[in-house]
């Protein structure tokens, strides 16, 4: 799509006064790929059995040492490369058989250590590129929680622009958090 990277992208916009911007999705790994092809036990999963596909998707165990580490190395590549001023984390996904990926943890629940993975892989990214804005954006708001504020600048309930449906998705959001976050 980009055959000279993105930096030509960056500076068009820089020149223009804007700062760049990534919607990354990076706890998602779509089966079809290279890097589940190399690792197909980094995924969160029940033994016996791959957790139901969603969104051609399966969900990386940050909690697993190695995916936390293959994510924060990737991840920091890309800020120290281009001038991303701003990263839009998304999580699309159900965490649904959701069991431990490690040899040692396997089949262990998984959605509590995966909470706190993320904020410490969040931290030390804001530690290593502190002028990133990151915005946390779950489907119908699944990390949009007073937790994930300590390690984000704000949250985005859903991607979901339509205005009759996002009555609906922002009704209760302010009870909990202000329309400014």
């Amino acid at each position: 799509v980009w055959p000279d990277g993105l930096d030509p992208l960056i500076d068009h916009l820089r020149d223009r006064g804007m700062q760049f911007g990534l919607w990354v999705e990076p706890e998602m790994v779509n089966p079809d790929s290279d890097l589940f092809r190399a690792h197909p036990d980094w995924i969160l999963a029940v033994p016996g059995r791959q957790p139901v596909p969603a969104r051609h998707q399966q969900v990386l165990d940050l909690a697993h040492p190695p995916v936390s580490a293959y994510l924060l190395e990737r991840l920091d590549a890309l800020l120290t490369e281009h001038e991303i001023g701003y990263l839009k984390w998304d999580h699309n996904r159900d965490l649904v058989d959701a069991g431990r990926a490690g040899p040692d943890q396997r089949g262990r629940p998984g959605v509590r250590t995966q909470t706190l993975a993320l904020y410490a892989l969040l931290d030390e990214l804001r530690r290593r590129h502190p002028g990133v804005e990151i915005e946390s954006c779950a489907s119908g708001g699944a990390r949009v929680d007073l937790g994930i504020l300590q390690h984000t600048d704000r949250v985005w309930t859903s991607d979901c622009n339509d205005a009759l449906e996002r009555q609906a998705i922002q009704r209760w959001t302010g009870v909990f958090l202000p329309p400014e976050l």
